[in-house]
């Protein structure tokens, strides 16, 4: 987005945020597009939905035209998809200059990645039966049975996941915490063992809402 001699880019960037570990780290790719000096870069106002915060980055005071600076942000989603709302402001030659950013928040990059064993992991998903698991079966995209390094790959661009040590050879595990509340977000995909056999794929997380979105993401990121 651009506005006032100022383009603004983000992306999430998966490491922990310094702030605070339930917050998730976004860093603002920021270009004074215009042939002047902007000034006073800062936060405004807060436009967000109940228990979410955002962490601001420290104002800039001059900011020299053509150059691009990089500078982070922390937001706690609460778990929640529907992202932050803000104001960014900043003068141009001494006029007032102001835009709203919505930051989108893909429901992978609510995650943050955990450790565990395969009997951990077990332990855990028992813990997460009925409604707190979710279920479906889809044909995956070609290769990706074969190749597990391939179907990790996936997995990662599509959530911040980590694999877990898996005894069978058709299953294969991810393990995460939600970045705002610590839940745990299991993945299990029950690899296809013939061309006309769906693969089944089981998310376990307390939070609903986040598992059955996670699972519909899953599906359509190996396709």
């Amino acid at each position: 987005m651009s506005s006032g001699g100022l383009e603004i880019y983000y992306r999430f960037t998966r490491v922990p945020h310094l702030f605070s570990t339930s917050m998730v780290s976004v860093e603002l790719q920021l270009t004074n597009t215009s042939n002047q000096p902007l000034t006073e870069i800062r936060i405004g106002q807060k436009m967000l939905s109940d228990g979410m915060a955002v962490h601001d980055f420290d104002p800039i005071s001059v900011f020299e035209p053509k150059k691009t600076i990089l500078v982070p942000l922390g937001v706690d989603f609460k778990d929640r998809t529907q992202g932050a709302k803000f104001e960014l402001l900043w003068n141009k030659e001494m006029a007032p200059m102001k835009q709203i950013l919505h930051l989108k928040v893909p429901i992978g990059e609510l995650v943050r990645p955990v450790s565990m064993s395969e009997t951990l992991f077990l332990v855990e998903q028992g813990k997460l039966r009925g409604m707190t698991e979710h279920e479906t079966k889809g044909m995956m995209g070609e290769g990706l049975v074969d190749n597990l390094n391939l179907l990790g790959e996936k997995i990662y661009e599509m959530s911040n996941l980590l694999r877990v040590p898996s005894s069978q050879d058709d299953l294969v595990r991810f393990s995460g915490q939600l970045v705002s509340s610590d839940s745990l977000v299991l993945v299990s995909i029950h690899l296809a063992t013939s061309p006309d056999q769906e693969t089944r794929f089981v998310v376990n997380c307390e939070k609903m809402v986040v598992g059955s979105l996670l699972l519909q993401e899953l599906k359509e990121a190996v396709k």
